[in-house]
């Protein structure tokens, strides 16, 4: 018994922090990047995570390799400057029988990297970087 269940506090959980919920992480297929670590760390924390990225093999590895036989997690290819890739994303991880038709946090994390310093960033490139946002 701990002492949450002892004192009968309303709304303590016990096991782990996120189990049962569902996290979506975009920009979380790379080896190593931030989306892919913050994975790790929401599947150490019990959550069930679906991976979001522009490379479907390189995201569906990372899920792979995150879920270590821990808690369910899914790669999925999504293209978030597109809102029709966003839409089917979305709908896959609804339709993903681990998240039960739900979703309790979107981590938005996809980015854009470049090999350009700021000062030469023209008007033309904003767009390419905003789309992101």
């Amino acid at each position: 018994m701990t002492v949450a269940s002892y004192l009968n506090f309303p709304g303590v959980r016990e096991g782990p922090l996120l189990a049962g919920r569902t996290v979506v992480i975009s920009g979380a297929g790379r080896a190593r990047g931030i989306g892919k670590a913050t994975a790790q760390l929401l599947v150490a924390h019990g959550a069930h995570v679906a991976l979001l990225d522009l490379d479907a093999e390189e995201v569906r590895q990372s899920a792979t390799d995150v879920a270590q036989s821990r808690y369910p997690t899914i790669g999925i290819r999504c293209d978030v400057t597109d809102a029709s890739s966003c839409r089917s994303a979305i709908d896959e991880v609804l339709a993903w029988a681990p998240a039960g038709g739900r979703i309790d946090a979107l981590l938005n994390n996809a980015g854009l990297t470049q090999q350009i310093a700021a000062a030469d960033i023209t008007a033309a490139d904003y767009p390419r970087i905003t789309d992101l946002a």
